[in-house]
């Protein structure tokens, strides 16, 4: 129990004297006595009181004064804290700054090793132009003769007297209207420039004015119409460039991709799609049909022609109506469904016809029905008369597909990809965004490494180098000649050891490449087409990929947004591909 108050004490005390009082019958003196000594109990009660009210003031400062004590620790945490963070801050800045540094310092090392890379790759262009350049300098220059050239096209002839005037200065010969457009495309100078060479001291060219009516002339000539493709006259202008006279035909391939020597049948502005194509197919479509039945004359006489076709599978898949690469029945060349691709026999292939593929589109278009009951056709084709037999299996295209299947097939199935990772940083190739795979050059120069004949090849023996090796023996067929039946059969061969070693690592790598559209042409329609044709890499799309650099770099000498724009660039690149096409 709890002690009890001096306060209440002394009321007890006092309470229990007031009742002793009562009980003996004091008088009231006492009873003065007695209230006076309540007084002075109810005075000390009340210095009691104040004492109460000192001592718990006195409490609450000490429990201020330990409050202040735990604030000031936690605010001492917080301050060590911060001050941590601010040291780290500033640790991380120094580190950026110093990263930042040695990028700089690692940025400026590699431009200078380009610089000294890409002159040296100047000096080379540079002497090979220079020896074209003499070339055109000696065939466009004449003995000096009384008579002056009477024609614009004719080299410039120099008279005796005018030799005298020169007074044993150095004669510099002019190049005539031909040799000059001839000596732009070469070089590959836009107008301004070719304009800003011929104001040079020492040379003695055509004036811009003169070659631009010669390239306009030229582009004329090719391009009669230039509001759609005229097939027919491009071919009739390019066939009387060169003598056919010792060829029973001529073989015509038409390669198609988005945007030397080639011509260029038509250029549009947009997607690949079925819409923007139908047109423009369906004039060269009739022309092929003339052709075929007509045939073209040429300086020889009428020959007769024969018509392949080529181009990634988008492009090929839009001509003929097909859904395309991803569907049930993916193939351009058969109806074989994928899920079937890996178990398919030659026997067991059937092989697509245009026949075929209008009756499916009949099916699909007239009576509703749908594209996977029909072969994956899900329209009329493009292109009815070039037979599917003549589409050319994309050289370019499969040994893409093969390559990089094989690089990726490595980093999923080794056990340790780091070799791999080794070799390709060593042999110098550069991934093409945002693809992220390695396009053509790329390809090929991995190949190279797996050439016998490679004398500064770089080993890799890791694993999956044996399918590399059957990979690199059929990109060796892929050249653009006629092959031998030896060489046929080669190429057969090489391309079942390619399948062969696939099995060996198990039916989860042949389902692996197999699934792959162009692994499955390369299979069962890349042989069929060679031995028909003789050849697989002169029917190659690599001029049509090749061109989209060209046309990249004609296109910022036209800037513009809009229409009128796009029409203008498609123009001068129709036109420096008809002049570099006639000129060659």
């Amino acid at each position: 129990m709890g002690r009890i108050s001096n306060y209440r004490r002394k009321l007890k005390d006092a309470a229990a004297r007031q009742i002793l009082m009562k009980s003996i019958g004091k008088n009231d003196s006492n009873m003065k006595n007695a209230r006076e000594n309540c007084v002075e109990t109810t005075d000390a009660t009340t210095n009691v009181l104040l004492k109460g009210k000192k001592v718990k003031k006195s409490s609450v400062k000490r429990k201020s004064v330990v409050l202040t004590r735990q604030q000031q620790a936690i605010l001492n945490i917080k301050e060590k804290q911060k001050e941590e963070k601010r040291h780290r801050v500033q640790k991380a800045i120094d580190n950026h700054t110093e990263n930042r540094k040695k990028a700089k310092e690692s940025s400026k090392r590699r431009r200078e090793i380009n610089e000294k890379i890409n002159l040296k790759i100047k000096n080379k262009k540079l002497e090979e132009k220079n020896n074209e350049l003499n070339e055109l300098l000696e065939h466009s220059t004449e003995p000096a003769t009384t008579e002056t050239s009477s024609s614009s096209s004719e080299p410039f002839i120099i008279r005796e007297e005018e030799v005298m005037g020169f007074k044993g200065s150095i004669i510099s010969p002019k190049l005539n209207a031909e040799a000059s457009t001839k000596l732009k495309n070469i070089i590959g100078l836009s107008n301004r420039k070719y304009e800003l060479l011929s104001k040079q001291d020492g040379i003695n060219i055509a004036s811009i004015s003169t070659v631009k009516r010669i390239e306009s002339k030229i582009f004329d000539t090719y391009y009669k119409n230039s509001n759609g493709p005229d097939f027919y006259g491009l071919l009739e202008a390019a066939v009387n460039k060169h003598d056919f006279s010792n060829l029973p035909y001529i073989r015509i391939t038409i390669c198609g991709d988005k945007v030397k020597k080639l011509i260029c049948i038509h250029t549009f502005v947009g997607d690949e799609s079925r819409e923007m194509l139908e047109a423009a197919m369906a004039k060269i479509d009739d022309d092929i049909l003339k052709l075929l039945e007509n045939g073209i004359p040429t300086k020889s006489g009428i020959k007769k022609l024969i018509f392949t076709y080529v181009g990634d599978c988008k492009y090929l898949c839009t001509s003929l109506g097909l859904q395309g690469g991803s569907a049930t029945c993916a193939c351009v060349n058969c109806t074989a469904k994928r899920s079937d691709w890996i178990t398919l026999k030659r026997e067991d292939i059937v092989l697509r016809t245009i026949e075929s593929i209008v009756s499916n589109a009949f099916e699909v278009v007239n009576n509703n029905s749908l594209p996977r009951s029909n072969s994956s056709v899900k329209n009329y084709p493009l292109l009815r008369n070039v037979p599917i037999s003549n589409f050319v299996p994309p050289p370019v295209h499969i040994l893409i597909t093969m390559a990089n299947s094989i690089i990726e097939f490595i980093r999923k199935f080794a056990d340790d990809s780091n070799p791999l990772e080794e070799f390709l940083k060593a042999t110098g190739v550069r991934l093409h965004y945002p693809a992220q795979s390695y396009e053509g050059n790329q390809c090929r120069k991995i190949m190279n490494q797996f050439r016998d004949d490679n004398g500064k090849r770089i080993l890799y023996k890791g694993f999956g180098s044996n399918l590399f090796e059957a990979a690199s023996q059929i990109e060796s067929f892929a050249v653009a000649r006629t092959l031998t039946d030896d060489e046929i059969n080669g190429l057969e061969s090489s391309i079942h050891l390619f399948f062969n070693l696939m099995k060996n690592y198990g039916d989860a790598v042949v389902k692996f490449f197999c699934n792959k559209n162009k692994i499955h042409t390369l299979q069962h329609h890349v042989v069929p087409f060679v031995r028909v044709f003789k050849s697989w890499g002169l029917f190659s799309e690599e001029s049509g990929e090749s061109i989209h650099h060209v046309r990249n770099e004609l296109d910022r000498r036209v800037p513009g947004i809009g229409q009128k724009y796009d029409e203008k660039r498609n123009n001068h690149f129709k036109k420096t591909q008809a002049v570099g096409f006639h000129l060659s």
